[in-house]
């Protein structure tokens, strides 16, 4: 079963990730597969359509001064052009946008990786477990 929620409905205003969690561990219990996909349109032509670096840092939880590099790193294409708005009162303005379609596997990666750092931190703040023998050397007392 695919859901789509319309773009005013109140499900389009819910986080997926957190949607994703609550639908697994409502139907977990009842061993049915939940799985979150997305589908990105990748026909941007027009720069205007492209996000900027404000809309990519958000998506990617990192600050706008981190975008650039993000971006650099990571294989996002950028186009700098200057926005009709701007054109006739600020005509040296312009504006880096990137790609939408590569943004978004960018933050998917990120969200992956992160959750992992996560899942590795917890695992390495548990410690030994109880009745692990550990050796400890202190050296001469």
């Amino acid at each position: 079963m695919e859901c789509e929620p319309a773009t005013a409905a109140p499900l389009s205003r819910v986080d997926a990730e957190a949607l994703t969690g609550w639908l697994t561990e409502q139907l977990g219990r009842v061993q049915v597969a939940v799985e979150r996909r997305t589908e990105v349109k990748r026909d941007f032509l027009r720069p205007d359509e492209w996000w900027t670096a404000s809309h990519t840092a958000g998506l990617w939880r990192v600050p706008v001064g981190e975008v650039d590099g993000i971006a650099a790193q990571r294989g996002v294409e950028g186009y700098s052009y200057t926005p009709r708005a701007h054109a006739m009162y600020s005509p040296g303005t312009s504006v880096t946008v990137y790609d939408p379609g590569r943004a978004y596997e960018v933050a998917e990666e990120l969200r992956a990786e992160r959750a992992a750092g996560r899942a590795a931190d917890s695992t390495a703040a548990a410690g030994p477990a109880e009745g692990d023998a550990t050796e400890r050397s202190f050296g001469p007392l």
